[in-house]
């Protein structure tokens, strides 16, 4: 099957032209590596969900990795703690692989879920296991996607203190990974393209 270009959901390698990502996936693993919990947030068709598919390979050699995802889900997955717990047991009981390696989570399509409390309440517990981590074992690095930048939700700091609030997810590192293409990159590309198809596309005029 001949590749195509895609600019609808996920890209894989094999089937669409692409450009070589291979800087920022070994960016993003230098974070993991140093076991930090961060964020990516972009503009909707960004790359996002393909990075962090690709992402689950390029880790499987060192880590354990849970990848599962948030689109779709409807409002009855976050009505009580039973559900979404129920939900999220569901959404990894296929993918899970027990190894002695260290295991990393990764959630996409964050913003499903970022109004409802649960969820919430499920970030500060992901945050009390990351501060505790020295004594009792938790995942080496959480990595959330999605537009909406989880480090700016808020919940009470207990509930009797109705003005006293502060975010689940302040633990995160920044994210400093650059999402963008540059000329080269998208010059590569079709490059590829134009060998396959030798149209005499000029490369260099079109990416530049």
């Amino acid at each position: 099957m001949s590749k195509t270009f895609n600019v609808n959901g996920i890209c894989y390698p094999n089937e669409h032209y692409m450009v070589n990502i291979d800087s920022k996936l070994a960016q993003i693993k230098q974070l993991v590596d140093e076991k930090k919990y961060f964020v990516i947030n972009r503009a909707r068709q960004y790359g996002k969900t393909t990075t962090l598919n690709m992402l689950v390979k390029y880790l499987a050699d060192k880590y354990t990795v849970f990848f599962i995802s948030f689109e779709g889900l409807g409002e009855t997955a976050f009505e009580s703690e039973t559900a979404f717990c129920g939900t999220i047991c569901e959404l990894l009981y296929d993918t899970v692989l027990y190894e002695e390696v260290p295991v990393i989570l990764m959630i996409d399509e964050v913003d499903q879920a970022r109004n409802h409390k649960v969820f919430i309440d499920f970030l500060g517990m992901l945050r009390s296991k990351f501060l505790k981590r020295s004594t009792r074992p938790t995942f080496q690095s959480v990595i959330l996607a999605g537009v909406y930048d989880i480090k700016n939700l808020k919940h009470r700091i207990r509930e009797d203190h109705e003005h006293q609030m502060n975010s689940p997810w302040n633990i995160a590192a920044d994210f400093s990974v650059d999402m963008s293409f540059t000329r080269d990159d998208i010059a590569s590309m079709l490059d590829e393209y134009e060998k396959d198809h030798k149209c005499t596309m000029e490369v260099k005029k079109i990416a530049y």
